[in-house]
């Protein structure tokens, strides 16, 4: 069977080449318009610094992009830009619309674009989204409303992807230093804000309201709500317990297993939920696993068959509906559900070609290789980087990977430190990951190449050339073939096992229509309103 299923992957590759506090009482709704409540941290107002989806929640909000994804799709379509094209030697052009302005009133140009990306690169701001700027060798203004992006991939097809991010925000250089990040209280000050919404204000710390900007010239159109209030909860408990109470219109962000299962069986909440947000998966040390390159006993073909069987075991349904409440979703790809390249690859092809488990298919991998004892696998788990509940879904898989004495699995929980160390003495023959996309971003389909040389030590030529492939394909329909090519690639070497993808999801109770999650994957404050 093992034969046969690598075989229909080769097949079809062949074929191809001829992928802030919490708080018990909410505002007063009557008051503050809509308001929102979100458990994600949000660490600063400056989009350099912002860190993680509470960062970028408010930074797409009240900052302008020269890319935006059109309202209910993936489809990227210019912002505040008028056009944006890539020019015969592979750099990126973009001309601004005419007439922009900040909502302080200082002139929007091409000038304060060279700056923002300048400035990104210049603070490197830790945890920040400038990383995503490393593909840009230079910004430069060619008059007062065009810009050119040199690449250091030339006509990359997922740059664009970036200027939709965190990292594409624009800001003021009139208000913003150049190389340090600016103070909440002094942006709030200043009105640098371009994009739907102006802060209005910021509370101790645990409220920012959020008015609609009349001069926003951007692709999202004017906001249905005129007045937003965000209130910062760290308490994920109180977050639930406020808007099934009603002293707050919706939650989004930070709710966990336990507090999404209270609330969807409250007949008062709605929830609403949509693929996104942060990948599960289960990497292998391609060195340190059995039979790997570093281990007392290499065998490419046992090694790979180890991996073969952990994905035939995995009961991805379990681990989201019964572990997670719901909060996660199975996964059978490398890509975000919900994103361009998405293909549940894994479905067909591991375990009983359904979706579900199947132990004797594990068992005959192993058998058909000359492995009959249980294999011993020993699983690092890092709580701070993968979440709080990934214990609990690690035990989950290392219950069903345990199933018919097929492995027996060592579970480690290090710190992040611990694991880096250990993976240096080859201590683990695997370990969690989680990947959080931002946007439509190109690490959306290199997430799997950034898990290689470093991670997974995953070498095989054939898949690293196809990972680089789909970059700087400009034919959307040879693109799409080279990303199923990666997807297929992966299925067969199996670096990572895909396990679940967090969902997206808000939850209401006060009547709020238009709850949207926009192609940046974070919630959209101007499709919202009261019905």
């Amino acid at each position: 069977m093992w034969g046969t299923r690598l075989r229909r992957a080769a097949v079809v590759l062949a074929a191809a080449a001829l992928l802030l506090s919490g708080c018990a009482a909410g505002p007063s709704l009557g008051s503050a318009g809509i308001v929102v409540g979100t458990a994600l941290p949000v660490t600063s107002l400056d989009p350099a610094a912002a860190q993680g989806a509470g960062g970028e929640l408010v930074a797409h909000q009240v900052y302008p992009h020269l890319l935006t994804t059109k309202p209910g799709t993936d489809e990227i379509v210019p912002d505040i830009a008028s056009s944006a094209r890539f020019d015969a030697t592979g750099a990126y052009i973009v001309t601004l619309k005419p007439g922009l302005t900040f909502a302080n009133g200082d002139r929007l140009d091409a000038r304060d674009v060279v700056f923002s990306f300048t400035r990104q690169l210049a603070i490197k701001a830790p945890g920040g989204p400038s990383p995503l700027l490393a593909g840009i060798t230079a910004v430069v203004q060619r008059d007062d409303r065009t810009v050119v992006f040199q690449l250091a991939t030339p006509n990359d097809q997922m740059f664009p992807a970036i200027l939709t991010s965190a990292a594409g925000a624009i800001v003021d250089r009139r208000a913003f230093p150049a190389k340090a990040v600016l103070s909440d209280h002094d942006i709030v000050a200043a009105r640098p804000f371009a994009g739907p919404y102006v802060v209005q204000s910021l509370s101790s710390g645990d409220l920012l309201t959020f008015r609609a900007n009349p001069d926003y010239a951007g692709a999202l159109g004017t906001p249905r709500s005129a007045d937003i209030s965000l209130k910062l909860y760290t308490d994920p408990d109180s977050l639930a317990a406020d808007v099934a109470d009603r002293a707050i219109d919706l939650a989004y962000g930070g709710l966990e297993p336990a507090q999404t299962a209270v609330l969807r069986d409250d007949p008062g909440v709605e929830l609403v939920t949509e693929p996104g947000g942060a990948l599960r998966s289960l990497a292998f040390d391609l060195g340190a696993m059995p039979y790997g390159t570093s281990s007392s006993n290499p065998n490419a073909r046992k090694a790979q068959a180890v991996r073969l069987a952990v994905a035939d075991l995995v009961d991805r349904s379990a681990i989201a509906d019964r572990v997670d409440e719901g909060a996660t979703a199975p996964l059978f790809g490398f890509t975000s559900d919900g994103l361009p390249g998405a293909e549940p690859v894994l479905r067909a092809l591991t375990g009983d070609g359904k979706g579900g488990p199947d132990s004797a298919a594990a068992r005959r991998v192993l058998a058909g290789v000359g492995i009959d004892g249980p294999v011993q696998l020993t699983i690092a788990v890092v709580p701070s980087e993968s979440g709080p509940d990934s214990v609990a879904e690690y035990r989950a898989l290392r219950d069903q990977l345990q199933v018919g004495g097929l492995f027996n699995v060592d579970l480690r929980y290090p710190t992040a430190k611990g694991l880096a160390d250990g993976r240096e003495r080859r201590d683990f023959a695997a370990f969690s990951t989680t990947w959080s996309p931002h946007g439509l971003d190109p690490s959306t389909y290199r997430a799997p190449y950034q898990l290689g040389p470093v991670g997974t030590r995953y070498a095989n030529p054939v898949g690293l050339a196809l990972l680089a492939r789909p970059s700087t394909e400009p034919d959307a329909t040879k693109r799409d073939a080279d990303l199923h090519l990666v997807q297929l690639q992966l299925a067969t070497d199996l670096p990572i096992v895909p396990l679940v993808q967090h969902r997206q999801l808000a939850a209401t109770a006060s009547g709020i229509t238009g709850v949207r999650f926009d192609g940046s994957l974070t919630l959209a404050f101007g499709s919202l309103r009261t019905s």
